[in-house]
């Protein structure tokens, strides 16, 4: 079978170390697959010491191929993990099929049931007016989203109500608590649609993830974050969010405790630029990209101590369950908007590129995510 992986294994004769060469992504299946040339219950040492990155489809692949090693009682362990593998293995409870260490101790994740496009139930009137809410991702989208909006309406040929979303589930509760038809949610919001109320994932922004950044004051004279032991951190998000969660983890790894640090959820960028400048806090943890779109002025008195790399998390468009005869139409409509001289500028108002579909494997390591660090309650429809 031909592959475009940049990925390359290494068997060393006569030792159980195997070197993992290059990029795990989603062309690294046929690659992977020659670590099934193993004797069921050998051991298995996966070297990762020349290993570049790892994305969230790359996982996914990997994750397989482990779910068959396993099986086959071959004992998996690893060595030389850079940090964000290290990370990504913790969060979606990959060290579940180590043989050895921290791996043993970690209990499997268990992922949501999603409701299939099947199962939906009671479809609304054709015609009736449908909810559109959108969890903005920055300010600046507000308009460009009324804007589609209103596309929206003329493609459907019915009305929707728009409404914008600030803030986390956990804030407002507003997305499982309402009535809405079609979502554009931020990556755990839209993780407990699909868990809680059966919503369907349909569509993902092209050239869009949410990685997450920790800054500090430019005058503060510590330089790097392993030094800001006992800190007081400042998050722009909810307890609940992504940011904060993938903050945790940042801190964790590089060697502070987050259980013994002291955190404000200021909520918006905004609030929590102010703490830091202020003085109040030591530290922001916020979204890389809204750290970009600071201004000049404010950028230049904070300091950049450590950003992730995941390629993991992005903003999904989600559909009630009651909507599946229109699914194929939206998502028809969305995906040709870039094709279209009305719909590239109305992407262009949103900051948006285009819509894509995302792939099961993406979806499903999302849930593991959502599933192993979040606990949201359960909330009636």
């Amino acid at each position: 079978m031909m592959s475009n992986s940049t990925l390359s294994i290494n068997f060393q004769p006569g030792s159980p170390i195997v070197e993992l060469v290059g990029s795990i992504d989603v062309d690294a299946a046929p690659v992977l697959s020659e670590l099934s040339s193993l004797k069921d219950g050998e051991r298995m040492v996966l070297d990762f010491t020349r290993l570049q990155r790892v994305n969230s489809m790359g996982l996914a692949q990997l994750l397989k191929v482990f779910e068959e090693l396993k099986a086959r009682r071959i004992r998996i362990e690893v060595q030389n993990m850079n940090r964000m593998v290290n990370m990504l293995f913790k969060m979606t409870g990959m060290n579940r099929f180590l043989g050895v260490g921290e791996g043993a101790k970690v209990e499997p994740a268990q992922v949501p049931v999603v409701q299939s496009e099947g199962d939906a139930a009671e479809e609304p009137i054709p015609g009736e007016k449908l909810n559109f809410m959108v969890s903005l991702q920055s300010s600046q989208q507000l308009s460009g989203w009324y804007f589609m909006n209103t596309y929206l309406q003329r493609q459907l040929g019915r009305p929707i109500r728009f409404e914008p979303v600030h803030g986390a589930l956990g804030q407002s509760g507003t997305m499982l608590k309402g009535n809405p038809d079609i979502v554009f949610a931020k990556p755990f919001d839209a993780c407990a649609l699909m868990q809680q109320r059966g919503f369907i994932p349909l569509l993902r922004p092209k050239a869009m993830v949410d990685e997450i950044c920790i800054l500090s004051r430019a005058a503060d004279a510590r330089q790097k974050l392993s030094e800001f032991g006992n800190a007081r951190i400042a998050v722009a998000a909810s307890s609940d969010s992504f940011v904060y969660l993938l903050g945790r983890f940042l801190l964790d790894e590089s060697g502070i405790d987050s259980d013994s640090i002291e955190f404000d959820f200021a909520g918006t960028e905004v609030k929590a630029m102010r703490l830091l400048i202020d003085e109040e806090v030591d530290m922001v943890i916020m979204l890389s990209e809204a750290y970009k779109n600071l201004s000049g002025l404010v950028r230049s008195m904070t300091r950049l101590l450590d950003e992730t790399d995941s390629c993991y998390a992005f903003p999904l468009l989600c559909a009630s369950p009651q909507l599946k005869s229109i699914h194929a139409q939206l998502k028809k409509i969305m995906q040709a908007m870039e094709e279209e001289p009305r719909g590239r500028l109305v992407l262009q108002d949103t900051l948006l590129s285009g819509w894509m579909e995302p792939l099961a494997d993406e979806i499903r390591m999302l849930l593991m995510l959502f599933s192993r660090y979040s606990a949201p309650e359960k909330v009636e429809a």
